[in-house]
Order: C-alpha cells, then structure tokens, then sequence
C-alpha cells in the first residue's frame, strides 16, 4: 500500500496524525533494524557448534527420486499426486537381501 495510503489509515484506526514521509521514515527504519536482526541470527547460527551451525559434509552419493500419479478427487478433478524419496542406497536387510 502506497505511504500516503498507509498513513490515512493508521490516522483513522488511531487518531494520530502521519504524512506518508513520515510513514516511508518509519518503515525504513523498522525495516533496517529488521535487517539487522536477521543478519546477527544468522551470524549465530553459522558459529554455533554442530548441528546448528555448519554441517559436517554429507554422503559420498546422495540419491533423490521423485514420482507422481494421476489421482481423481472428490470433486471429480484429476490432479497429480507426488512423493519424494531421499536416501544414501540400499542397505543390507538379510543375507542377501538389499
């Protein structure tokens, strides 16, 4: 919503006089420290020790697969469904069974 806009409805809900250079102020700097914030969050995240922080490197092979199915649904509409799978390979379940 345009400033201008902006600062005729903060008027009317609480009976406080803005222009909309003033609301355009006011969300700059909001806006800023909100940066900020962020920023020094991620910071912390990044320097926190593991599993928060950096991770250790992953599996030599990492597979994704994906597939998807026309299914009806109860408004008679066909839409696909979908599912994801994500696994480092097959694991031994018996002898010889993988």
């Amino acid at each position: 919503m345009p400033y201008a806009q902006a600062a005729e409805v903060v008027s009317e809900l609480l009976n406080i006089k803005l222009s909309g250079r003033q609301v355009e102020h006011i969300v700059d700097r909001q806006g800023q420290r909100a940066i900020a914030q962020r920023d020094a969050e991620v910071a912390a995240v990044w320097a926190a020790p593991e599993p928060l922080g950096k991770q250790p490197p992953g599996p030599e092979i990492l597979y994704i697969e994906a597939d998807g199915a026309w299914i009806n649904s109860r408004e008679q509409l066909e839409m696909e469904g979908k599912v994801g799978l994500v696994h480092q390979g097959p694991e031994k379940v018996g002898r010889e069974r993988m």
